[in-house]
């Protein structure tokens, strides 16, 4: 869910008239929404972990493996390709671990850690740093694309 200054606002603006009762079931509504978001990023890690082998066995499964697996997954050619690249190169660059535990503490504003915030990290080298980074996008709620933009500033 992309969450904008506008819809913030008017989330504001509907707890101000919502029944306290209310407002805590959206609460909580909101929770599983985030922890939902979570799940997906560790979907994806764990089907990139998949890909990854798929990727190392060309010669078993043949030099178009991942535009057939693309296809069968009902993604377009090309998009679907960079979409399972992209989670091939989520689960090459980090430990399941590390991904797990980065999604459980979420930044500043409650929302958690993005598919998009491991990418932007993902060619820092020392883990270490990877962990300053995203602990200052949890910080300063940046969006992966910020994120992106301090960590490559010349790309």
């Amino acid at each position: 869910m992309v969450t904008t200054k506008k819809a913030k606002g008017r989330r504001r603006c509907a707890h101000g008239n919502m029944p306290k009762a209310l407002l805590a079931e959206s609460q909580q509504i909101r929770k599983m929404e985030h922890m939902t978001q979570a799940g997906m990023c560790m979907l994806w890690y764990d089907m990139g972990h998949r890909l990854h082998k798929v990727f190392l066995e060309e010669a078993k499964y043949g030099s178009n493996a991942m535009e057939q697996l693309a296809e069968y997954l009902g993604y377009t050619r090309d998009e679907g390709v960079q979409i399972l690249h992209a989670m091939r190169l989520l689960a090459e660059s980090f430990d399941r671990d590390f991904v797990h535990r980065q999604l459980q503490e979420p930044m500043a504003d409650g929302q958690p850690l993005r598919f998009g915030h491991f990418m932007s990290v993902r060619e820092v080298a020392s883990i270490a740093r990877r962990r300053r980074w995203l602990d200052l996008a949890r910080k300063k709620c940046l969006s992966p694309e910020s994120l992106g933009k301090i960590v490559h500033p010349n790309s």
